[in-house]
């Protein structure tokens, strides 16, 4: 429905014909019997308000009673057709002053009105209501989906332009009013959002679009839509609640874990420090294998705690990067010779290579950089049996570098390979059982690369082993 709305068309089959005072059918011209199913010989016979729908038959008789003799009257009802179904049809008629004779043009517009109909019921779904304004005399139109959302009702509510600027809340009465009375002097859309105070007291959040139609440069409609989008506030108001509420509760758990990670780690450092000294005094053989193990499960353990008081920080974004000079020969070496023994100690053979066209002097975070390397041998002494590992750093680019962990492991199943560095992921339950491990290192690798502005990926082969790269700036 459109309130204070003339009718708007796109023409159907448009009829035209020649009644009698009586509206009985004298002539004829047009898509009569197809539209409606009477032959040219029953309309001649039938009077016309028998077939108007019985909600119509009563303000049809009264319009055309009324109307003006000499003059092309308008008005729109439901004709029953002759297998019972009914059209709109939308009749502009003539009387003639002498003879009482109507002249009629007769318009079917059933198509049109079921558009609107459901058109009207999709905004209604979305609680969207249209308007419309006439820039010359000021009047207003609205959809009925207009008045749901301002709660008032049609046959009441008078359409003045004060009358809805009452409605909006005290913070957006004044700028919604400066906005309107500016539409006229605006060529593009206006896109607002307020808030509505119903008659009811309810408050209803509304997005406004609206822009304005010209002739000859001077604007002679405004055209727009309202809105309905309490809820969508609501559920928006909801999730950043729900987002806020998570990342304290992820910033409370980052420093616990902090907290917990460095409490444990004192006493664990003590251990491993007495562990050493044990094993340096004098123990039978088998008092120096327990020392061993005791070492190895202590060091395991102080490695965890470390991965977890590095995830606790990043989370936290408490992780600090150094940006010192350094040189990268010598962290490889250190790497190297950390890893050297347990690699010779499995049969395997380590091989370490630079680039000699690199320079080995670079600006960054050595610690960092000596973090990642160290887990990848880790990792590459750990699922290796035979065969080799290899160390390599090379010259990528003008100002990066790249270095590579490659092992002659077990491998990764391609499908395993593009959730390798999510957090607590290992490519097979069995490796967390028989090789232990936490699944955060690769994951810490990853933002540690990041974080100092390069990218990691991986290359692997089943059976045939693994290839991790890193590339980081050089200053």
């Amino acid at each position: 429905m459109i309130t204070e709305s003339k009718p708007l068309f796109e023409p159907g089959r448009v009829m035209t014909g020649e009644f009698s005072a009586q509206w009985i059918a004298l002539s004829l011209q047009g898509q009569w019997s197809e539209t409606l199913g009477y032959s040219e010989e029953e309309f001649r016979t039938l009077p016309f308000y028998k077939i108007i729908h019985p909600d119509d038959l009563e303000r049809t008789i009264a319009n055309s009673g009324i109307a003006s003799v000499g003059h092309v009257n308008c008005l729109e009802n439901r004709i029953r057709t002759k297998n019972g179904a009914y059209r709109n049809i939308l009749w502009h008629f003539y009387q003639d002053a002498s003879t009482g004779k109507y002249f009629v043009t007769a318009t079917d517009v059933t198509k049109l009105r079921v558009e609107q109909f459901l058109a009207e019921k999709s905004q209604g779904v979305a609680k969207i209501g249209s308007w419309a304004f006439d820039c010359n005399d000021e009047k207003i139109y609205w959809t009925s989906g207009m008045f749901t959302i301002f709660g008032v009702n049609p046959n009441t509510f008078s359409l003045t332009l004060e009358n809805i600027f009452s409605f909006y809340s005290p913070n957006d009465k004044d700028r919604i009013r400066t906005y309107f009375r500016s539409l006229p002097d605006l060529s593009e859309m206006v896109d607002e959002q307020a808030q509505i105070i119903r008659p009811d007291g309810t408050p209803i959040d509304v997005r406004i679009k609206c822009r304005a139609v010209y002739l000859n440069g001077k604007a002679t409609h405004l055209y727009g839509t309202v809105q309905d989008i309490t809820e969508e506030k609501r559920q928006t108001s909801a999730l950043n609640r729900a987002k806020d509420e998570a990342e304290v509760s992820n910033r409370i758990k980052s420093d616990f874990l902090a907290n917990i990670s460095h409490e444990i780690r004192t006493p664990m450092n003590s251990i491993i420090g007495m562990t050493e000294l044990l094993s340096e005094t004098s123990l039978d053989e088998e008092q120096r294998q327990y020392a061993s193990v005791l070492a190895r499960a202590s060091g395991n353990l102080l490695q965890i705690l470390n991965d977890v008081l590095d995830l606790a920080k990043l989370e936290a974004n408490q992780l600090k990067f150094e940006k010192i000079g350094f040189n990268m020969f010598e962290i490889l070496q250190r790497s190297a010779d950390l890893f050297r023994h347990g690699i010779e100690d499995k049969g395997i053979k380590l091989i370490v290579s630079f680039d000699p066209n690199m320079s080995p002097v670079m600006m960054g975070d050595p610690a960092r950089i000596q973090q990642v390397l160290n887990n990848l041998l880790a990792n590459a002494l750990k699922f290796t049996d035979h065969g080799t590992i290899t160390l390599r750093a090379y010259k990528f680019s003008q100002d990066r570098f790249t270095v590579e962990v490659t092992d002659t492991g077990i491998g990764i199943a391609n499908e395993n390979i593009p959730h390798l560095f999510r957090r607590f992921y290992q490519a097979d339950p069995s490796i967390s059982r028989r090789y232990g491990g936490t699944g955060l290192g690769l994951s810490i690798c990853k933002e540690l690369i990041e974080r100092m502005g390069g990218e990691i990926s991986v290359e692997s082969v089943p059976g045939q082993g693994t290839t991790f790269r890193f590339t980081l700036p050089m200053t």
